[in-house]
């Protein structure tokens, strides 16, 4: 008879609307006593301390680009782009469904991703995506309006797709993108290790975002940094 894994990987989509109700499912599921969650302390401050103010500039903003771009400013809010934008403003879901999920069952909940790259990712968020011209952009172009409508259906058909077939996972990144990833799953595997050695007889659950799982020889994510520990891998759904 197997021991009962005390690791279990919840891949999610990023941004995905229904992604708090998948989440709280799988976390119901297996009912763990730690949950550690892919976000940064400094990703959780920067939210709660600008995200109103910046989610207020957005729709300024889209306020002001109604009326040049002949459109209402009701319909522009809706606008798949600006969803997306609002969502990456707000706090993640992965973060509020695990923290309250945790709250009700008396599990603990940590924050472990790097801040260093949160920061980094976050000031450009500010700087670049929310900037009026790149709005301009996403209202206007249709290609840009289908990458962010098809998103969530596209992630999970690659999610599922690579969590069976690792072998060119690898290739769905630049190069610099797959030191971050290598980087940040260093770091939060090193952490998911010592809660796991502070508590020898709980279940950890991690959440992250899919890419994570994949199980890649080429590529060292989290999946693989703690194969030794034999986590069951699963796709939040």
């Amino acid at each position: 008879m197997t021991d009962p894994p005390r690791l279990i990987l919840i891949g999610t989509v990023h941004r995905d609307p229904a992604g708090a109700d998948k989440l709280a499912r799988a976390l119901d599921e297996h009912r763990p006593e730690i949950v550690t969650v892919e976000v940064s302390q400094y990703g959780i401050e920067f939210r709660e301390q600008r995200g109103t103010d910046l989610l207020a500039k957005l729709f300024r903003d889209v306020a002001d680009l109604a009326p040049q771009l002949g459109r209402r400013f009701e319909e522009l809010r809706q606008h798949p782009a600006i969803a997306f934008l609002s969502s990456a403003i707000e706090m993640p879901f992965e973060w509020q469904a695990a923290q309250r999920w945790a709250a009700d069952h008396g599990a603990a909940c940590h924050a472990i991703d790097d801040d260093l790259v949160s920061r980094r990712n976050l000031d450009l968020l500010a700087a670049e995506a929310l900037a009026p011209d790149n709005l301009r952009r996403l209202l206007t172009d249709p290609e840009a309006v289908a990458a962010v409508s098809e998103r969530v259906i596209e992630q999970e058909l690659l999610a599922r797709r690579y969590l069976r077939a690792p072998d060119l996972f690898h290739l769905h990144f630049r190069d610099q993108e797959k030191a971050e990833i290598e980087a940040r799953d260093r770091a939060m595997a090193a952490r998911i290790r010592a809660l796991l050695a502070e508590r020898p007889e709980a279940l950890l659950a991690h959440v992250c975002g899919w890419e994570h799982l994949v199980p890649s020889e080429q590529l060292e994510t989290i999946a693989r940094r703690l194969a030794d520990l034999s986590p069951r891998c699963m796709l939040a759904s």
